[in-house]
C-alpha cells in the first residue's frame, strides 16, 4: 500500500494504475482499466461545498430587506455540487432567540441534472413569532459532498427587527395650540427618528386646505437636508425650511415617514394654521382664516304690536278698501233699480206736458194716422167751457212743476158673504157700459211755468 497525499481546495480526475517487476529488472507498465485491469479512474475533490440562499415572504415574493419581521419566510439553498445526504439547518438570534426550533431537515427543491454549472436546490419554510427577541439572525447548516468533504455554513447578514422607529416632531407647530403661520414668514420642519437598525427612508408630504372639501396631498419627499447623526444610519434628523406663501390660508398638514430596514414604518402627522393678517387704519387686525371661523350674527328678530305704524297702516287702507267696496255695491244696486210708476203718474205726466206746451187737448192719432177708429169706446173728458183753452192764446212763460199725485182714496168693499144676492146681478154688470172716468181740472204745480195769456183775435171786416 501506498499512501498519497491529495492538493487542498483541488477537484480533478485521475487514472491509477499499478504496475509490477521482477527481480531482473523486467517490468510490465500495460495498463488495463475495468474489470480485472489494473488501472482505476478516480476523482480527486479536496474542496468544501458551499452554498447560497434566497429568501422570500408569505406571498413568495423575493425579500431583499436585510431585517425580518415578524410573519411566514421560505429560505431557498442552493449547493454547487451534489451531497452525499440532504442538508440540515439552524435559525436563531444572537440574542437567544428560536426561530425553528433546533435542526431542520431541508427538503430538495430542485435536482437541476441537466443544468450545467447549477447544483442542486433545497428549501425550508419557517415562521417568525411576536415574542421573538430581535437581533442578529444567524443561518448555520451542514453540507457532506460526495467526497465527504463537510463544509459547517453560517449566514449572519440580516437581522430581526420587532421595533418600530421613534420618531420625534418638533417643527411646524400645532395649530391646536393657537400657533399660526403668516405669510411672509418660513415653516420650519424639523423631526429626528431612531431605531435599534438602519433607518432605509425617512421622508414627507403635504395635505391642503383640510375640512374645506377641496383637500390635496403632495407626493411622498426626500429632503436633501437628513444628517445621520449615529453614523449608521440608525439615527437621522430633518431640517427643511418651507416658505408660508405656498399655502392658502386655512389649516394644512405635514406627515413625517420613517421606514428601517426590517420594514417597520412610523408615521407622525403635525396640523398647523396659515393665515393672512393685514392691519387696518383704525388699529386693528384682520386675519382671513379668523374671520372665517367666526359664526354668522344671528337674524334680528322683530314682533311689532298691532298698534305699531305698519299695522295702522294696514288698518287705514283696509278701512278705505272696505268704504269703496260698500259705496260701489250701492252705486250698483241703485243704478240697477227701476223707477215703479203708476197710471196715475202718467197722466199727471201727460197733463203737465200738455200744459206746459200749451194745450190740454188730446191728440187724435187715427186722424193723424188716417186709420179707422176701433169699435172699443175709451173714456170722455168732461172740461168745462170755462177751462176750454183758446187756441189762439198768448203763453204766457211759467215756471213748471209737477203736479203731485192726489191721494187716492180706498173704498171699502162690502163684504160679499154678507150679501144674500150675491152673483145674481153678474149678468146686468157685464152688459152695462163702462163709465166715462170723471177727470177734474187739477191745479198746476207750483214750479211749472205760468201759461201765456193771449187774446183771441177779431175778425176784421176787411
Amino acid at each position: 500500500s501506498r499512501t498519497y497525499n491529495i492538493q487542498p481546495e483541488i477537484e480533478r480526475e485521475a487514472w491509477y494504475a499499478v504496475t509490477i517487476s521482477d527481480m531482473y529488472g523486467n517490468e510490465n507498465l500495460e495498463a488495463r482499466p475495468g474489470s480485472g485491469g489494473n488501472a482505476l479512474k478516480v476523482k480527486e475533490d479536496s474542496i468544501k461545498p458551499s452554498a447560497n440562499y434566497i429568501l422570500y415572504d408569505g406571498d413568495d415574493t423575493r425579500y431583499n430587506s436585510p431585517s425580518l419581521v415578524s410573519g411566514n419566510y421560505k429560505i431557498i439553498v442552493s449547493v454547487d455540487e451534489y451531497l452525499l445526504t440532504d442538508p440540515q439547518i439552524e435559525i436563531t438570534t444572537d440574542t437567544g432567540g428560536i426561530i425553528t426550533g433546533g435542526l431542520k431537515q431541508m427538503l430538495s427543491y430542485s435536482d437541476n441534472l441537466a443544468i450545467d454549472g447549477l447544483g442542486p436546490q433545497y428549501y425550508l419554510t419557517f415562521s417568525i413569532s411576536n415574542i421573538v427577541s430581535a437581533g442578529i439572525i444567524n443561518i448555520n447548516m451542514t453540507l457532506t459532498d460526495e467526497s465527504l468533504n463537510e463544509n459547517q455554513i453560517q449566514w449572519n447578514n440580516r437581522s430581526l427587527d420587532a421595533t418600530n422607529p421613534s420618531m420625534q416632531v418638533y417643527s411646524p407647530a400645532s395649530g391646536s395650540d393657537g400657533s399660526k403661520y403668516l405669510y411672509g414668514n418660513s415653516i420650519q420642519l424639523l423631526a429626528g427618528v431612531t431605531d435599534d437598525v438602519q433607518i432605509s427612508s425617512f421622508q414627507y408630504r403635504f395635505t391642503y386646505n383640510i375640512g374645506s372639501g377641496s383637500t390635496s396631498t403632495s407626493p411622498w419627499t426626500t429632503p436633501d437636508e437628513i444628517q445621520d447623526v449615529s453614523g449608521d444610519n440608525s439615527s437621522l434628523v430633518m431640517d427643511v425650511p418651507i416658505n408660508a406663501g405656498n399655502f392658502e390660508s386655512g389649516q394644512h398638514a405635514v406627515t413625517f415617514r420613517a421606514i428601517d430596514s426590517a420594514g417597520n414604518q412610523v408615521l407622525s402627522q403635525v396640523i398647523f394654521v396659515v393665515d393672512n393678517c393685514r392691519n387696518r387704519l383704525d388699529g386693528t387686525t384682520v386675519c382671513n382664516y379668523e374671520e372665517s371661523l367666526k359664526p354668522e350674527p344671528e337674524p334680528v328678530i322683530v314682533n311689532p304690536s298691532y298698534s305699531d305704524p305698519p299695522y295702522v297702516m294696514v288698518w287705514v287702507l283696509s278701512g278705505i278698501v272696505l268704504f269703496s267696496l260698500m259705496t260701489m255695491l250701492l252705486v250698483i244696486r241703485t243704478s240697477m233699480k227701476s223707477p215703479k210708476k203708476s197710471s196715475g203718474d202718467d197722466d199727471d205726466e201727460d197733463d203737465w206736458m200738455s200744459e206746459f206746451i200749451g194745450t190740454s187737448q188730446a191728440v187724435d192719432m187715427d186722424e193723424l194716422t188716417q186709420t179707422q177708429p176701433t169699435q172699443k169706446e175709451l173714456p170722455t173728458i168732461e172740461e168745462d167751457e170755462e177751462d176750454e183753452e183758446d187756441p189762439f192764446a198768448v203763453n204766457v212763460a211759467t215756471r213748471k212743476s209737477r203736479r203731485r199725485k192726489a191721494p187716492v182714496v180706498e173704498e171699502e168693499e162690502e163684504d160679499e158673504d154678507e150679501d144674500p144676492f150675491f152673483g145674481l146681478d153678474d149678468d146686468e154688470e157685464e152688459e152695462e157700459k163702462p163709465k166715462k172716468r170723471q177727470v177734474g181740472r187739477r191745479t198746476a204745480p207750483k214750479n211749472a211755468p205760468k201759461r201765456r195769456q193771449v187774446g183771441r183775435r177779431k175778425k176784421s171786416n176787411d
